[in-house]
């Protein structure tokens, strides 16, 4: 099925890499782009700052600073929420 496959053979040669700004994600709203998430699966002990925005979705124990914080409908969160 895979011809002789060798990893080192198949690195992007002349490739260069740039701390460009990354394109705009298809399909999602800028602001949704620079949130940073708290998945379901995800528990966090102690405080949480954010500079930007930040959704919550998951367990945070302990308390949350951020510039814009969203409560998801299932996180649980033991301390303040503040802004």
């Amino acid at each position: 099925m895979f011809q002789n496959f060798n990893k080192s053979e198949t690195q992007l040669k002349g490739a260069s890499f740039s701390q460009s700004i990354a394109p705009p994600s298809i399909g999602f709203p800028q602001s949704d782009r620079n949130m940073s998430v708290v998945g379901q699966d995800l528990t966090i002990n102690g405080d949480l700052i954010s500079k930007g925005e930040l959704r919550v979705d998951g367990v945070v124990q302990g308390d949350i600073k951020g510039t814009r914080v969203v409560i998801g409908e299932h996180a649980r969160i033991t301390g303040d929420v503040l802004e």
